[in-house]
């Protein structure tokens, strides 16, 4: 428990004072808040943000963990417990390849803690409409088993290829409209949207 009434002098700032204070014996340990992630504060390693027992939100490094300050007569030692259940991941996903997809697959089937866990994905590439197929299986699989699974792919292009036509037999003017369709994809243009559609 920290009482004080002690102004410091001008531009003495309260880190300061407290590292003073630690080192002549007036305090053992400091307990700062408003911080989610766990830190160690000054040099005296007896000032501790405890941050946040759960994430609470994407970017925080070091949340999850209760500290336990031991305190004796000759020193104050803080340990890290992770007690956390909760993870937020933030990633950007590049898919050009079949490989890429199934790679993608494997990394989400990988990730622990699946009902506690939040993706936020950026997917980006160029992707056959096969490919983009099996994409959008893992996401909807994904849906199924983590907390929440937030997509973003305007990053990510569909480009139609041979194999993805193959098995249709177009001929005449089925097969000249999927020539030129696949043609205004790539080009730039309010048709290109239009193509892709």
């Amino acid at each position: 428990e920290i009482h004080t009434t002690e102004k410091g002098a001008p531009g003495t700032s309260a880190a300061a004072r407290s590292e003073g204070a630690i080192s002549k014996g007036k305090l053992d340990h400091i307990a700062l808040g408003d911080r989610h992630s766990v830190t160690s504060s000054g040099d005296s390693g007896r000032a501790w943000y405890a941050g946040t027992p759960e994430a609470t939100d994407f970017g925080e490094l070091r949340s999850g963990f209760a500290l336990v300050v031991d305190i004796d007569d000759n020193d104050a030692v803080a340990k890290e417990v992770p007690v956390g259940k909760w993870h937020f991941i933030r990633e950007s996903i590049n898919l050009d390849t079949v490989e890429d997809v199934r790679t993608f697959g494997e990394w989400l089937n990988h990730l622990e803690n699946k009902a506690s866990t939040v993706l936020k994905l950026d997917l980006v590439g160029s992707i056959s409409l096969t490919g983009n197929s099996a994409i959008e299986e893992h996401i909807a699989s994904a849906k199924d088993i983590f907390a929440a699974v937030i997509i973003r792919d305007e990053g990510l292009l569909v480009l139609p290829d041979d194999m993805d036509f193959s098995d249709m037999d177009f001929s005449g003017f089925a097969g000249r409209t999927v020539d030129r369709l696949r043609a205004s994809v790539t080009a730039a243009g309010e048709e290109s949207g239009a193509a892709k559609d």
